[in-house]
C-alpha cells in the first residue's frame, strides 16, 4: 500500500510579526543600556547619600593656624553648599579658595589650608556639591561646580571689594577651576592653579575604564553619559577644562608629577599648549597623583607663591 507523504507548508512570518520582533530586539537592548548606564553612574557619578555624609558633624577641615568659619551659600538650582574660611588678618586682602578632590571634602584639605594662611592668605575651602556637607546627590566633575566656585568669589568680594582671589584646585578641584576660568569671571580673580586637573572628564573616564575593568568605551561610557544627562544634567563632554582654558583670560599655573598614574601625566602639555592666557608649569619628577606637594615641597609652595604675588595688581 502506497505511502501517504504529509507536506506542511512553513507558516509565513508576516511584517507585523517582524516588526514586533525587532521593538522587543531594540527595547532589550536599551533596558540592557539603561541598567549598564545606572551602573557606571551609580559607580562613578553618584554621591554618599547627605545624611551618611554629615552623620558625624565632623566635616570641617582641622587646621594648625587660624579660625574656622563654617559658611553657608544657597546654589543657582537651590542646593545648600557648605565651606570654611579661615580669614587672615595680615593678608592685605589676599585670598585663595581652595578645591578638593574626587569624592573628597574641604576636610582633606588642611595641609593646603595651612600652608596658604601661613603664606599670608585668607582661605575659602569648599565643598563642593554632593560631598562634604554640601547638598546633592551627585557629583559634578567641575562642570556643574565652576559656577558654584564663581559664586563663592563673589561672596568675597561682597564683603571685601578690594579682595585678591587665587583659585586653587587639586585633581577634580584642578579641573574644577580650569573650567572656572573659562566663563566671565570678576576681574577680583587674579590667578588660577590647577594641581594635575584632567583635561576631558570623557577621555579621564575612558582611561579609567580601560585601566580599572579592561572596557571599551562603547558602549560603556554612551550609556553612562545618558544616565548622566537625565539624573545630573551634564554631559560627559560638556565637562572640558581644554575648551575652558582655550577661553581663559585668567593667568594660570599648570601642576603635574610625571608618575601619576590616575590623571595621565600628558594631560599637563595638552592644557598648558592649547591654554590662551599668561601661563607657566610646574613639572614634579617622579610624583604620583596629587602627590606633587609632598614631593617638591618648598619648590611646589615657592612656585605657587611666586605666580600669585605675580599676577597681583
Amino acid at each position: 500500500m502506497p505511502q501517504l507523504e504529509i507536506f506542511v507548508r512553513p507558516k509565513k512570518i508576516t511584517s507585523g510579526k517582524i516588526i514586533i520582533i525587532l521593538f522587543i530586539i531594540i527595547l532589550l537592548i536599551a533596558i540592557g543600556l539603561w541598567v549598564l548606564g545606572n551602573y557606571f553612574y551609580d559607580y562613578a557619578i553618584k554621591s554618599t547619600p547627605y545624611e551618611e555624609r554629615t552623620a558625624n558633624n565632623d566635616n570641617a577641615p582641622i587646621i594648625e593656624d587660624g579660625k574656622i568659619t563654617e559658611l553657608e551659600m544657597t546654589s543657582r538650582d537651590d542646593l545648600k553648599l557648605i565651606a570654611y574660611e579661615v580669614e587672615n588678618e595680615e593678608s592685605d586682602h589676599k585670598w585663595v579658595i581652595v578645591v578638593h578632590g574626587y569624592k573628597s571634602s574641604a576636610k582633606d584639605m588642611g595641609k593646603y589650608i595651612d600652608n596658604f594662611y601661613k603664606l599670608g592668605y585668607s582661605v575659602l575651602a569648599l565643598d563642593l556639591r554632593g560631598q562634604g556637607a554640601s547638598e546633592g546627590n551627585y557629583i559634578g566633575m567641575g562642570f556643574k561646580d565652576r559656577l558654584d566656585v564663581i559664586d563663592w568669589a563673589q561672596g568675597i568680594i561682597d564683603k571685601d571689594k578690594d579682595a585678591e582671589i587665587n583659585l586653587f584646585g587639586i585633581s577634580m578641584g584642578g579641573a574644577t577651576v580650569m573650567m572656572a576660568s573659562g566663563e566671565d569671571l570678576p576681574i577680583n580673580i587674579k590667578s588660577i592653579v590647577s594641581d594635575c586637573g584632567y583635561a576631558l572628564l570623557y577621555d579621564e573616564f575612558s582611561y579609567q575604564l580601560k585601566q580599572q575593568f579592561g572596557f571599551p568605551d562603547f558602549p560603556v561610557l554612551n550609556a553612562a553619559d545618558m544616565v548622566t544627562r537625565i539624573k545630573a544634567g551634564y554631559t560627559y563632554e560638556e565637562a572640558s577644562a581644554l575648551d575652558a582654558v582655550g577661553q581663559s583670560v585668567t593667568p594660570t599655573l599648570f601642576i603635574h608629577g610625571t608618575q601619576d598614574d590616575f590623571v595621565p601625566f600628558d594631560n599637563l602639555q595638552i592644557l598648558y599648549d592649547n591654554a590662551s592666557c599668561e601661563k607657566d608649569m610646574l613639572v614634579v619628577q617622579g610624583a604620583g597623583h596629587a602627590e606633587s606637594e609632598e614631593i617638591a615641597g618648598e619648590e611646589y609652595w615657592n612656585t605657587i607663591k611666586s605666580f600669585m604675588d605675580e599676577h597681583r595688581e
